[in-house]
């Protein structure tokens, strides 16, 4: 699954100043906002609309991705032109910082533009902006779209955020109540997913087989090799909260194990990354809690759609390619999986199971906080007690933690004192690469000043073995007190064995940066300091968030 949207509100689409139809619209920009009045909104003057019947709006979240971007939308245009309802694509620009809506404004020329001023996803605040001069007529588009319609967020949203927005913006494209057996469907992809040109037909045809089918999911592939299954159909299990990829939640770790390529599963959720949402199913389900930001939003929508007595299903024929969420895991998105999960939890568990689990994970985030600080990852012990503190807040959005500094080599060699060493910790094979290349720029003295802590073989004049047991640790302890060691480099962001001696943190990636953090005795003092009171919430306080709030309705 995607690495885990609020107040109802009446429909909030009104122009201040409507034109005439059929004429250009003489001012320049319009504003549009929630009507807190209770009157009957105004369709947009110039939105591309499906007044009287069927069609897909496709909405796609960006930030920073110019340089996938057009490969994603060029395959979503070649899936609409062989579909058989019309396609309104909306992009929506997650306030990037590569010129990707300047880019997009040129390159697409979309039919609409909205700015959304506000940084509430759940009650967006659009302005209309002057189309291009060299706008497209209406209905004349050559690349497969009905229409292109692109938002621009004026702060990062997330992945939650952006597609909420982008849906309460596709809601006004069909105005009106739906005519009898009129298709309306939402189409949720991803901008770094590349869809196959028939994916969006196959679903289609799936969702048309039955009438209590509420969202079809595709199959994701890795680009690398189409032929395969990245994931299919994703499962709840109500006793372990945790979502698996087979009905009975068993493990499904053997890379032998043949994964099924083809039919239609059903399901509890499927990504969003690809997945088709039926108008009917959206209204009674509600859209999507705003407070997630990113990871796991997309399954607690899913849950939610089921729960309403719609069908959840995967058309393994219809095919998306994708880089696998492994290669995108870190410790700002475990932050997001972990808080997100208790109220993933807290809607979909009955009370007393919810309870259970959630003393749980309160117990395991408190030790796991004070093992990652013993481990040199004092920012990952920070996030882990961050996550349990705002789930039981229910304070959603963005992460607010500031990242570690992050130095070229050069810059933090510079910086440590003469005479001081460094300890490289070099636990396995991924990291002995890391480690010889990091020895080989940096400067002949400081190489000299170095100790390799290693359970592999490497080419370094001073090497230690890892320690295997307690009494191992305690006497690396005393080794690395006599080398005056002032800081630890840590690569692969793996350091097993506790290392309590070195006032810095190295963090050293493939890039060549290094993050800087504070280490020692007194982190993970600190950290013991972050999980007592977590502890103790689990065994005698309270372990649920406030109410979840109501999410904004189709």
């Amino acid at each position: 699954m995607r690495p885990f949207l609020c107040a109802p509100f009446v429909r909030w689409f009104s122009c201040t100043a409507r034109a005439p139809r059929n004429r250009p619209n003489p001012i320049r920009m319009s504003a549009l906002s929630d009507s807190s009045l209770g009157l009957k909104p105004e369709p947009f003057v110039s939105l591309p609309r499906e007044p009287a019947g069927a069609g897909v709006a496709a909405v796609m979240v960006t930030w920073n991705r110019r340089s996938v971007l057009d490969g994603s939308i060029r395959a979503v245009c070649e899936a609409a032109a062989r579909a058989p309802l019309p396609v309104h694509l909306i992009v929506v620009d997650n306030a990037s910082a590569d010129a990707t809506g300047e880019h997009l404004s040129e390159r697409w020329r979309p039919d609409a533009q909205l700015a959304n001023e506000t940084a509430r996803p759940e009650s967006p605040k659009f302005v209309m902006l002057e189309p291009a001069a060299d706008r497209r007529p209406s209905g004349a588009r050559d690349d497969g779209l009905a229409s292109f319609t692109l938002v621009r967020n004026s702060e990062n949203l997330g992945g939650c955020g952006g597609y909420l927005t982008g849906m309460l913006a596709a809601r006004r494209i069909f105005t009106g109540p739906a005519p009898k057996d009129a298709e309306r469907m939402l189409w949720l992809i991803d901008d770094d997913a590349t869809v196959t040109p028939d994916c969006l037909a196959k679903m289609l045809q799936t969702m048309r087989s039955d009438a209590k089918i509420g969202a079809v999911g595709s199959r994701m592939a890795d680009p690398a090799n189409p032929g395969s299954t990245l994931e299919g159909p994703v499962y709840f299990s109500h006793k372990s909260g945790l979502l698996t990829p087979t009905p009975d939640h068993t493990p499904d770790d053997d890379p032998d194990r043949p994964k099924p390529t083809s039919g239609v599963a059903e399901a509890d959720l499927c990504a969003a990354s690809c997945l088709l949402v039926r108008e009917a199913a959206a209204a009674d389900a509600g859209l999507w809690d705003h407070r997630y930001f990113i990871n796991g939003d997309d399954a607690e929508w899913c849950l939610r759609i089921k729960s309403k007595g719609w069908k959840v299903v995967c058309d393994l024929d219809a095919v998306h390619l994708h880089e696998p969420w492994s290669a995108k895991v870190s410790p700002v998105r475990e932050y997001y999986r972990r808080r997100n999960l208790f109220w993933l939890w807290q809607r979909h568990l009955p009370r007393d199971r919810y309870r259970a689990l959630a003393r749980e994970r309160l117990l395991k985030y408190a030790g796991l906080c004070v093992r990652q600080a013993a481990r040199r990852k004092r920012y990952e012990s920070v996030l882990t007690e961050r996550a349990a503190r705002d789930a039981m807040r229910s304070r959603g959005g963005r992460l607010t933690v500031p990242a570690p500094e992050r130095l070229e080599l050069e810059e933090a060699l510079r910086r440590l004192p003469r005479g001081a060493s460094v300890l490289l910790v070099v636990p396995g094979p991924r990291a002995r690469k890391m480690a010889e290349r990091w020895l080989a720029e940096a400067p002949k003295e400081l190489v000299e000043r170095t100790i390799a802590l290693t359970s592999t073989a490497i080419d370094h004049p001073c090497k230690l073995p890892m320690p295997g047991s307690r009494a191992g640790v305690l006497r690396l302890h005393a080794t690395l007190l006599r080398r005056r060691v002032r800081a630890v480099v840590v690569f692969d962001g793996r350091c097993e064995t506790p290392i309590l001696i070195g006032r810095e943190t190295w963090r050293a990636d493939e890039q060549g940066t290094t993050a800087i953090e504070p280490g020692g005795a007194l982190v993970v003092l600190g950290s013991l300091a972050r999980a007592i009171p977590l502890a103790l919430r689990a065994l005698f306080g309270r372990t649920s968030p406030p109410p979840p709030p109501k999410v904004p309705g189709w």
